[in-house]
């Protein structure tokens, strides 16, 4: 079976980090072995909604919705062994 990487970008995340309740966005890169490039797009999203890394915090006056976007996806070699990414997040203020 094909081996995916998908890089997403995520803003407008009501989080909590570092102490400082806000909107953030973020950066990360998903792996997932699956039959097709869509099958790995939804499953990179799907992934996120279960995440303990984006979990939203109640910002008084928020109205933005929140967005993913698909970035780029790569069919890796069967001999890549790539592992997810961490977050990085930064501020949407910024």
């Amino acid at each position: 079976m094909p081996n995916y990487a998908v890089f997403l970008h995520g803003q407008n995340y009501p989080l909590k980090i570092e102490g400082k309740s806000d909107l953030f966005g973020f950066f990360v890169t998903r792996q997932f072995v699956t039959n097709t490039e869509n099958e790995a797009k939804t499953l990179a999203v799907r992934s996120l909604k279960n995440d303990p890394d984006l979990y939203f915090v109640d910002i008084n006056g928020n109205e933005a919705e929140t967005s993913v976007e698909i970035m780029v996806i790569h069919e890796l070699p069967d001999s890549n062994k790539m592992e997810n990414t961490k977050f990085t997040f930064y501020s949407m203020d910024e």
